[in-house]
């Protein structure tokens, strides 16, 4: 599927109960795992925006089994509280936006990093017909220590200027983590990765090709899985050798 997107230049009181059926605008889904020291504000920030925008809408806390009262907090917030028991980030993003009512979507981490308070140009791109609406941090402002030297000056701007020069895409920030949808355009995607995708970047900026597969749990329950790394542009190859490492693992 070929998708609209759209650059971006980078409510105090709890909010009204919602309907459970009830017909939303916009949702702001955030997956959390332990977040307690910043998911107020965050909450906050994004219930101040749909209150400036005048839309009816949710903020969703997607949690991933935090066990430090997290829940409580968005709870108490006023926040939509999703349990979301498959551990792993995409799973909590995943879980969030599978439960969001609203017609559109912005998702963005609870650890303050983002700015929920301005949401305002992401949801009047979404109105005008963009499936996709990126952030770009360069253009926003990098906070001091917000970003590794390494990804923000050399990971972040070389695989943005291949997707830009590959892709023809008019993002300028690929892997700004603030981003909105529409709903029905996210969900005919099919998405099923559970991690993320940062775990990759140091393959992708060597252009080595990579594949995790799921090999056991952690102690707390988190995934622990092998990552194979092939050679510059033998990808077939790999996924040759990823299929028999399966097999032999299961």
């Amino acid at each position: 599927m070929q998708m609209k997107i759209s650059p971006i230049i980078n409510q105090p009181a709890k909010s009204d109960a919602i309907p459970e059926l009830a017909e939303l605008e916009l949702s702001i889904v955030m997956p959390c795992l332990n977040e307690a020291e910043t998911l107020a504000t965050c909450i906050r920030k994004a219930q101040s925006s749909l209150k400036k925008l005048n839309v009816a809408g949710e903020v969703i806390v997607a949690d991933n089994g935090s066990t430090d009262g997290s829940q409580t907090i968005a709870t108490e917030m006023g926040a939509r509280v999703v349990t979301v028991a498959t551990k792993g980030y995409g799973s909590a993003l995943m879980g969030g936006i599978a439960a969001a009512r609203g017609k559109y979507i912005i998702m963005g981490d609870a650890d303050d990093s983002y700015d929920f308070a301005n949401l305002d140009e992401f949801f009047h791109k979404l109105q005008a017909g963009y499936d996709l609406v990126m952030g770009n941090r360069f253009k926003g402002g990098i906070q001091p220590r917000a970003m590794p030297r390494l990804h923000q000056y050399l990971g972040n701007p070389a695989l943005t200027g291949m997707g830009r020069l590959f892709f023809h895409s008019p993002c300028g920030d690929f892997h700004c983590g603030l981003r909105g949808f529409s709903r029905d355009s996210v969900m005919s995607l099919g998405l099923q990765a559970t991690g993320k995708a940062t775990f990759n970047l140091l393959w992708t900026y060597l252009w080595m090709p990579c594949v995790t597969l799921p090999f056991t749990k952690g102690p707390i329950g988190l995934p622990v899985g092998i990552q194979l790394v092939g050679r510059q542009h033998e990808d077939a190859a790999l996924l040759d050798i990823a299929a028999w490492a399966r097999s032999a693992l299961t």
